[in-house]
């Protein structure tokens, strides 16, 4: 993963810089009745370097964990954040805004991502976008389009090569983009390696546009008072699946 952005906080800016690795350990904790997968994934980031303004941010030991229950279209119909560093009232006003119908709008999105029900053949196409009557004058509409391209090998094993182009409004949060005053659009292109055989993705690649503008309250703060921030960052990720041994 890498990147390369600036952040503007109060008039003044400042570069931010990702590079690294981040591992997945993901774990099927069960299948429900329904055929229905429940996931635990953990996040390991030791090896990933963020830094703004030339210092070093710390991302901590540990990262919160996600249990989420996905569907076999790919269909998120839960996710629950469990642990991390969560300590003092700084983390406990973010807990909160990641919760209740927070939570909702992120399952929205994270469902217009699923395979069709219909069997597709190589060129087919599909998209799903954010009701009408959710999107504001003047909001971003938020669609994502997939293109199954073409059968395509990766690794030697038989994969569907897939082509996502999403945008995603910052207004998709619901009531937290309320909250903190979030304007804005993520702009994604991504190519995926779906393996027919095992019914989960081999890889994917990655490139993502980000411009983010917010109003962070006093509380979240810690009594530094309510400040403005505006980002603008470019991503690009690479992601595999590893032998199970590794």
């Amino acid at each position: 993963m890498n990147g390369v952005g600036s952040v503007q906080v109060m008039g003044g800016a400042q570069q931010i810089t990702v590079d690294g690795t981040m591992d997945m350990h993901l774990k099927v904790e069960e299948i429900t009745e329904e055929g229905n997968y429940q996931i635990l994934t953990r996040l390991d980031a030791a090896n990933l370097q963020v830094s703004a303004g030339g210092q070093i941010v710390p991302l901590g030991e540990r990262l919160p964990a996600m249990r989420t229950v996905i569907t076999p279209r790919g269909e998120t119909l839960s996710l629950e954040m469990i642990g991390g560093q969560a300590s003092g009232e700084m983390d406990a006003q973010i807990s909160q805004l990641l919760a209740g119908e927070n939570f909702k709008n992120l399952l929205k999105v994270q469902k217009m991502a699923a395979f069709p029900e219909e069997p597709v053949a190589a060129g087919a196409d599909w998209a799903a976008a954010l009701p009408e009557e959710e999107v504001a004058e003047g909001e971003t509409p938020t669609a994502i389009t997939t293109t199954y391209v073409c059968d395509q090998p990766f690794e030697d094993v038989s994969c569907a090569r897939l082509q996502t182009e999403s945008v995603i409004g910052m207004e998709a949060l619901g009531p937290m983009a309320a909250m903190l005053g979030m304007t804005g659009t993520t702009n994604t292109t991504s190519t995926t390696w779906f393996d027919y055989a095992a019914g989960r993705t081999r890889a994917t690649d990655e490139r993502a546009q980000v411009v983010l503008e917010m109003k962070v309250p006093a509380a979240i703060t810690g009594g530094a008072g309510e400040l403005g921030l505006f980002m603008e960052m470019f991503m690009e990720s690479k992601s595999w699946l590893l032998p199970a041994a590794e």
